[in-house]
């Protein structure tokens, strides 16, 4: 114990928290389509939030109008009175999704189709994402590298990064 120490901190450097996704976002629009994979579904959501505050990456108002057809489709009265379902159509509209478990099925398969037909530009999706879907994404960006499995957070093994990083073609 060095009494000489006592009341001081020492300033921490986190080598992992480099730039955020939005930051990256901005620097790369060339290689959109990305999918930004986080291990949490409120991560998933407040990161999609984030990024629209600071822009818009539809490029047309045809792809606008071709959004808006889509989630219409998908988005039934009962589930757009949805506070969900009304914050994902916020973001949606601005060419950016999540996707994760916890989202209606019918919200699912709209940022599904909207994501293969290359009108979103960014995708926030947990892992569940990457498993069985093929989805065309130029980039992926992991959020960070450690998850939570059921117990405990750990940090992803070999086989999940390969399997999330191997969905940008």
């Amino acid at each position: 114990f060095d009494n000489r120490r006592r009341g001081k901190k020492k300033k921490r450097h986190d080598y992992y928290q480099v730039a955020s996704p939005k930051d990256v976002v901005f620097e790369m629009r060339d290689k959109l389509p990305a999918i930004v994979f986080s291990f949490s579904r409120k991560g998933c959501e407040f990161e999609a939030l984030k990024l629209i505050k600071n822009g818009d990456l539809v490029s047309s108002d045809d792809e606008r109008h071709r959004i808006t057809e889509i989630y219409r489709k998908h988005f039934n009265p009962d589930v757009n009175r949805m506070n969900t379902t009304a914050k994902l159509r916020d973001v949606l509209i601005k060419g950016v999704g999540c996707h994760h478990a916890g989202l209606l099925p019918q919200n699912k398969a709209a940022v599904e189709e909207l994501f293969s037909n290359g009108l979103l530009k960014v995708l926030f999706a947990t892992d569940t994402f990457s498993v069985g879907i093929n989805m065309p994404a130029k980039t992926v960006i992991f959020n960070g590298l450690r998850k939570f499995d059921g117990r405990t957070f750990r940090m992803i093994n070999s086989k999940e990064y390969f399997q999330l990083a191997g969905r940008a073609g």
